[in-house]
């Protein structure tokens, strides 16, 4: 498989995972650029390898590792947002926002295989079968991440929200 063709059908995947470990859209699009440069050097030998997704996702964990330790600079546009566009201002209602602020620092709180198992299967809507093969794992492994990771945020909504609250 060409690298073009590799990014292009996980791209949208590749943001979200680099989201859910930064929670800015923008450093989420660098690292994922960043990120593509560094495979597509490496393509020849890392498209031969059982699991290239898992090496491009680790490449994003690595770089989004790397940002976090670095210090943060804020910028201002003249209308005094931060690094905002006007689109990502108007689509979101503050409660959605809330709710995906409150999901994204959750995750931290999962291991790392079982947050990717809970992201490919619940924001890219993959079968476990499918997944479990593009992390490399076998099918009962995928099931378990995911039941573990479910029952962890489910514990954490109630601790925050209550049991009442759940929707």
């Amino acid at each position: 498989m060409e690298f073009e063709r590799f990014y292009l059908e996980n791209q949208d995947l590749f943001y979200r995972w680099a989201y859910s470990h930064t929670r800015e859209r923008e450093n989420a699009r660098d690292i994922v650029q960043e990120a593509a440069m560094i495979v597509a050097k490496r393509w020849s030998r890392i498209q031969h390898m059982d699991n290239a997704l898992g090496y491009m996702l680790r490449v994003i964990t690595n770089l989004a590792k790397k940002q976090a330790r670095r210090p943060a600079a804020v910028f201002l546009d003249d209308t005094g947002w931060e690094n905002l566009s006007e689109e990502n201002k108007m689509d979101s209602t503050l409660e959605q926002q809330e709710q995906e602020e409150w999901i994204y620092r959750m995750l931290d709180h999962l291991k790392p295989e079982e947050r990717a198992v809970l992201l490919l299967r619940d924001i890219e809507e993959m079968d476990f079968a499918g997944l479990a093969q593009k992390l490399g794992m076998n099918l009962s492994t995928a099931k378990s991440h995911y039941r573990r990771a479910k029952l962890k945020l489910l514990k954490l909504w109630e601790e925050t929200y209550g049991k009442d609250n759940l929707q």
